[in-house]
């Protein structure tokens, strides 16, 4: 029975809620609309009926019954609330807030992106500390927007970005919109303009709209048709849209003839512009085949015209080509038009040498000629406009030379060395001059000996030498070729083989070393290279001969000269020649004679010196008169101290006067130092002198010490004394510092040491050397005018007072001041 009651109390709980909550709110159940995968808000007002009452417990329920899905515990006061949220419900998207106002609190409990499972029923409940438990039931309902909105036209393509057609042309454009819940309503908009069109529910999950536009022109290029699915007031619906294209070909292109010619290696923009094109064409402008590149692109407010700006730079090559502006609309590939502009190019001459006689290809730049050859060549020349004058220049590495000036044909006749060298060719026309690149001419000529003559050589069996051949050739790659014919068979020549001599470029030196007799007589050296070959280097090989025996050589010297005279044994040698050498052992020096006998005298030779003599046989070659063997027969040492006494004399007087005129010059500069170094002495040793006997003057002087102020005044002085008796001036020995005063003292120098006027005085460091004293017996009195004080050796304290109590007024004496009193 009990259980029963439970029930029945229950239920009638139920309805009560069910009707107005367990109390009864002023406002009915709120709804809350959203729209899946967006935010939503739940709203819950928790304001307080008493002011002075607050929550301290919020919970969330969804649907009527079951648990807390999110709780707020404010126990300790709404800023020290603590939060707790169901992750399997909200899985980190919640979040809580409260908006407070003046006169209301409401509490959110927001879903970042609301999903189908958050939609239905939910209950806020709130607990007060005062008043009774407040439920407040809120219903979430979700809106699904469509997935997707698409754009067909009638062949069912979708279409993106833009739909084109043509003028006068009709459109028909179909809308599909999948999913969506409610169903979507379909609406279409063309430009600014909504129109309406009936939709078509589908089985499949989709609606459609069918929009048909016919009649269009070309200002509807450019709209924008747009298909939206509406089906919520929350947010914006999807949408798809196209963009209406009207295609036409184009009209007309021209490219702007701004410039008669072009210049090569200038920089030209060139501009085309395309008439009627929509939508804009491919505008490119080429020139010989080449496209340029276009460096602006502008098309007009109006759609009408387009145009474009390519960078040119001209070609010699592009003389008398066409440049070509080709428009060309992209939905009419067929259809493009194309302006086309014949130009001239204009430079300045490209050069370049032609060979026209004789018929011989130039072959890097190379001409190889011989001598004597004649050759044309000629100056070909490629220029806009064509060119007005030629001229030649030839080039070595001395000169340059202008050769011919006007023709464009060279003629070099004769040709010789000098003609060797680099030759240019220059063409000039308006646009300047051409140069060309340098043609070089060789002149290629056979090997030729550099010996003018044949060359003579002595040798013995035996005797290895070497012989030089050295060739002027052109080109320089020789082959050299060694002969040998012998004395006894001159016609046949004997191959050298290349093992016995080397080559280095235009020069060969073969080693020859004769062992029989046979190997003497005459070896001839050859070269050649393309041009042939030319003349030869011929060398006389002979077998040098015993030269004659000197028997005996007599040496006989004089005071000045040194004779030598030699016999020798007869001979059937020729072109034999005697030379004699002296050589000064001491000077290092030699003098050579050369004679047909053996006779010689060296003069003027030194007195007292060694000297050597050597007396050579020499052979001369006849051909070449250069020395063929030289050997030395006689040698001998030669001293000069055994000469007469007589002559020794003499030389030795002669050197007794040099010196002794060498000593003089010496010896009087020193003199003269000398005397001035005398001088100097004495002069010193008087001024030594005198500061010498200045110090000691100083040391016996007086030293000059001054009195108080007012010790010459008349007071000292009475009037009945003035006449006493008449003064007698006693001189002191020293004048330099004597001061003269007046005064009445019976014991004057006890009186000038220790009187009140005198207490200046360093009394221990001075002494009073005289005085004026009265000649009369009165000795009571005395007349003190001068006093003279000796120096004494003064203590630092008296030193250092001195100077404070002198002045210039206790330095003038009595009479100075009072004359009256003498």
């Amino acid at each position: 029975m009990k259980i029963s009651n439970y029930c029945n109390i229950f239920t009638l709980l139920l309805i009560l809620y069910t009707i107005c909550d367990v109390r009864c709110e002023p406002n009915p159940p709120g709804v809350v609309r959203g729209v899946i995968g967006y935010p939503i808000g739940l709203p819950c007002n928790i304001t307080p009926v008493d002011a002075g009452d607050s929550p301290h417990l919020i919970l969330w329920y969804k649907t009527i019954f079951g648990t807390p899905i999110y709780s707020l515990d404010a126990r300790n006061g709404i800023e020290n609330a603590k939060h707790w949220a169901d992750t399997n419900i909200f899985t980190n998207r919640n979040d809580f807030y409260i908006e407070k106002t003046k006169d209301s609190m409401i509490a959110y409990l927001n879903i970042s992106e609301a999903r189908q499972s958050d939609k239905g029923p939910y209950r806020c409940r709130v607990d007060f500390w005062k008043a009774a438990t407040r439920n407040i039931k809120i219903t979430v309902n979700l809106a699904e927007e469509p997935k997707s909105v698409q754009i067909f036209n009638g062949q069912e393509k979708e279409m993106q970005g833009f739909i084109s057609t043509r003028v006068n042309s009709t459109i028909r454009l179909t809308c599909k919109a999948f999913g969506g819940d409610p169903i979507p309503t379909l609406k279409w908009k063309v430009g600014r303009d909504s129109i309406e069109y009936p939709q078509t529910i589908q089985g499949d999950g989709f609606v459609t709209s069918t929009l048909i536009l016919g009649d269009l022109e070309i200002q509807d290029s450019g709209k924008t048709i747009s298909c939206e699915a509406h089906n919520n007031d929350i947010y914006p619906s999807p949408s798809a849209s196209v963009k209406i294209e009207i295609i036409v070909a184009p009209v007309q292109v021209q490219v702007s003839r701004s410039v008669s010619s072009f210049q090569v290696g200038s920089k030209y923009n060139l501009t085309c512009q395309v008439l009627g094109s929509n939508p804009p064409p491919a505008t490119f402008i080429w020139v010989a085949g080449e496209k340029l590149r276009n460096v602006f692109e502008q098309e007009s407010t109006d759609g009408r015209i387009f145009t474009i700006i390519a960078e040119y730079t001209p070609e010699k090559e592009h003389n008398g080509e066409y440049i070509s502006c080709r428009a060309t609309n992209k939905y009419f590939p067929k259809d493009g038009i194309e302006d086309q502009w014949k130009i001239s190019v204009v430079y300045k001459p490209f050069t370049y040498i032609k060979i026209k006689y004789p018929n011989m290809p130039l072959t890097e730049n190379k001409i190889s000629a011989s001598k004597q050859q004649k050759i044309i060549l000629g100056c070909e020349a490629e220029a806009n406009p064509t060119p007005f004058t030629y001229s030649w220049k030839h080039q070595t590495k001395d000169e340059s030379t202008v050769l011919a000036t006007g023709s464009s044909t060279l003629v070099l006749d004769n040709l010789d060395l000098d003609k060797t060298g680099d030759y240019y060719c220059i063409a000039e026309n308006l646009q300047g001059r051409g140069e060309s690149t340098p043609v070089r001419l060789n002149i290629n000529y056979p090997p030729t000996c550099t010996e003018s003559s044949q060359v003579q050589l002595f040798t013995s069996v035996h005797e290895s030498f070497d012989l030089s051949c050295e060739m002027d050739a052109n080109p320089r790659n020789l082959t050299f070729r060694w002969q040998l014919f012998s004395v006894f068979d001159e016609n046949k020549p004997v191959e050298i083989q290349k093992t016995q001599f080397t080559q280095h470029e235009t020069k060969s030196v073969l080693t020859l070393t004769p062992r029989t007799p046979g190997d003497f007589g005459k070896v001839i050296c050859s070269a050649k290279n393309i041009a042939g070959e030319g003349k030869t280097c011929i060398y006389i090989i002979k077998q040098r001969a015993n030269l004659p025996e000197v028997k005996s050589c007599q040496v006989s010297a004089e005071w000045d000269s040194i004779s030598v005279v030699c016999i020798t044994e007869s001979h059937g040698v020729n072109n034999i020649e005697y030379h004699a050498e002296l050589f000064d052992t001491g000077l290092g020096e030699t003098s050579k004679i050369q004679s047909k006998t053996p006779r010689f005298r060296f003069m003027p030779v030194r007195p007292n010196a060694v000297y050597t003599v050597n007396v050579s046989v020499v052979q001369i070659n006849k051909n070449s008169n250069k020395i063929a063997q030289k050997i030395v027969k006689f040698s001998q040492i030669i001293s000069l101290t055994d000469r007469s006494n007589r002559h020794q004399n003499i030389r030795n007087q002669d050197e007794t006067l040099l010196l002794e005129e060498k000593m003089m010059h010496k010896i009087l500069p020193l003199i003269g130092v000398s005397g001035l170094l005398v001088i100097v002495f004495l002069v010193i040793m008087i001024i030594l002198s005198l500061i010498k006997r200045s110090r000691e003057m100083l040391d016996k002087s007086s030293t000059h010490i001054g009195f108080n102020q007012g010790l010459d005044q008349p007071d000292i002085l009475t009037n009945d004394d003035r006449f006493k008796c008449s003064l007698h001036r006693v001189q002191s020995l020293d004048r330099m510092n004597q001061i003269s005063v007046r005064a009445y003292s019976p014991d004057m120098k006890h009186s000038i040491l220790s009187g009140p006027k005198y207490h200046t005085l360093p009394v221990k460091s001075i002494s009073v050397m005289s005085v004026l004293t009265n000649q009369s017996t009165d000795t009571s009195c005395a007349t003190v005018k001068r006093v003279t004080f000796a120096k004494g050796t003064l203590n630092s304290s008296s030193s250092e007072s001195s100077p404070e109590n002198s002045s210039t007024d206790s330095v003038l004496t009595v009479q100075e001041r009072h004359p009256e009193l003498l």
